[in-house]
């Protein structure tokens, strides 16, 4: 991007790429456009709407990568590679190509506020307290000043 005269002039942009061959083909990795930020943004993060209060808290975040790639991966007809197909590709593969748009697409490498982290913090706490919820209903049964129901 150049700004001149007050202009900002976006045609001189050239997305960053890679290629990347599967299975005897040859496809073509792009940088994160911003529609590919925002459907990552919303595969990481499940809305709650509470009264007049929106809240994003984290959700399923290890599928969310493949939501990322799945919008910048291109085929040889460049065509986009469907999320269906690119699910069954090797991990290890997926994360690869994740690890390299993050790196290569300036906007996904924006900090995360402290907000954010405590918001996760509280939900990854509220699901500790659900998974030692049936050990504490376990340990009341039988426990020596439990009583008897009948």
């Amino acid at each position: 991007m150049s700004e001149s005269n007050g202009i900002f002039d976006f045609d001189k942009i050239t997305r960053k790429t890679q290629t990347v061959k599967y299975g005897g083909q040859n496809f073509t990795l792009f940088d994160a456009s911003e529609k590919a930020t925002i459907e990552y943004d919303n595969a990481r993060r499940k809305v709650i709407v509470e009264g007049e209060e929106i809240r994003f808290i984290p959700h399923e975040p290890e599928k969310a990568s493949s939501v990322l790639v799945a919008n910048c991966l291109y085929d040889g007809k460049n065509q986009p590679v469907p999320l269906e197909d690119l699910r069954k590709w090797p991990h290890h593969a997926i994360e690869t190509m994740f690890e390299w748009i993050v790196e290569n697409s300036p906007g996904m490498r924006r900090k995360e506020t402290r907000e954010e982290i405590e918001e996760q913090i509280e939900h990854l706490q509220k699901r500790l307290k659900k998974i030692d919820a049936p050990g504490l209903e376990e340990q009341a049964k039988n426990s020596p000043n439990a009583t008897a129901v009948s």
